[in-house]
């Protein structure tokens, strides 16, 4: 499978993946259940027409615009992201929604003249998955980079909203199972993947690259590093807001499924934060099986596919282009 067809994969995959997710948006496992999603709806908690998409997919593509566009640049970055929360950029209809307390706080740091690098939240209640659910344009961005410059860029990518070194190190773990996603064989398993990301992980190289207080926070993504999470039963996998949880929750669902279909609406079923839980899902899906894997039909009910098109063909194409040309 090509490069291409994996990064478009995954960037459509974010976009169906929250849209399946967004009616359902708060509604308890056990709720779920009883009514899973299998298809695109509308109507929920936002009220809004079946295949829209949210904060998750709007911020995935104003960063993934900026790095077609103008290379790593974290004031460029910023100013998209705040076009999108306060002025309805990359959005399917001209208005925000979904956007959390962290970002929104970030943004307006930024407004008011704070630096980049200082605007994300710093307190340990500053985890949640705000960074995680924007994160997949940076790490395809980085992928054949060294760590000495890939690691940096991808803890800089989350502290512009997320700057805990919590947030910042699940962002760098989640880049790193995607550079390795975006280079595997079809049909690796993904503990194997992520095993493989959490090797480079504890290298020197990686090491060396990355914050020291980042790194303090491993042992909270314990169930991750030891590999367990994949032996874990559905009912003790978490499904909320919280970054850690969102990330083990889109592994667990990457390994179970068997298919795209099959790990979206695994992630999806779990409830709660069902909008980002099944954007990263998707995301990591699509760069597993590609673009093809993902169902026409839900292609086809997105709100605004032009837009999308758009931006992903764009940078797919500029991540794919000869070093020279980046």
């Amino acid at each position: 499978m090509q490069i291409h067809e994996r990064i478009t994969g995954a960037l459509w995959g974010t976009a169906v993946g929250d849209a399946l997710g967004v009616p359902v948006e708060g509604v308890p496992r056990r709720e779920m259940d009883s009514a899973p999603v299998s298809a695109m709806r509308g109507g929920g908690v936002h009220g809004q027409p079946a295949g829209t998409w949210s904060d998750d997919t709007s911020m995935t593509l104003a960063g993934a615009d900026s790095l077609a566009r103008r290379g790593w640049d974290p004031l460029d970055q910023l100013e998209r992201f705040g076009r999108w929360a306060f002025d309805g950029a990359y959005t399917p209809y001209g208005v925000a929604f979904g956007l959390g307390r962290t970002t929104r706080a970030a943004l307006r740091r930024f407004r008011d003249g704070v630096p980049p690098h200082a605007c994300g939240g710093n307190d340990e209640s500053d985890n949640g998955n705000g960074a995680l659910m924007r994160a997949f344009p940076v790490a395809a961005w980085t992928r054949d980079g060294p760590p000495a410059v890939a690691v940096p860029i991808l803890e800089g990518a989350a502290a512009l909203t997320h700057r805990h070194p919590r947030s910042r190190l699940a962002t760098v773990l989640y880049g790193l199972v995607v550079h390795r996603l975006l280079g595997a064989r079809a049909g690796t398993p993904v503990p194997h993947v992520v095993g493989d990301a959490v090797a480079a992980l504890d290298g020197p190289e990686v090491r060396q690259a990355i914050s020291s207080d980042a790194l303090e926070e491993l042992p909270v993504f314990r169930r991750i590093v030891s590999g367990d999470l994949f032996r874990l039963h559905r009912d003790d996998v978490r499904s909320t807001g919280y970054v850690v949880d969102t990330l083990e929750a889109a592994l667990w669902c990457l390994a179970r499924g068997r298919s795209f279909r099959d790990a979206v609406l695994l992630a999806v079923n779990l409830g709660g934060d069902t909008d980002t839980v099944a954007a990263v899902t998707g995301a990591l899906a699509g760069a597993r099986f590609g673009s093809a894997a993902i169902p026409t039909e839900w292609v086809g009910a997105l709100a605004t596919p032009a837009r999308l098109e758009a931006i992903i063909d764009a940078f797919a194409d500029r991540v794919v282009a000869p070093s020279t040309k980046r």
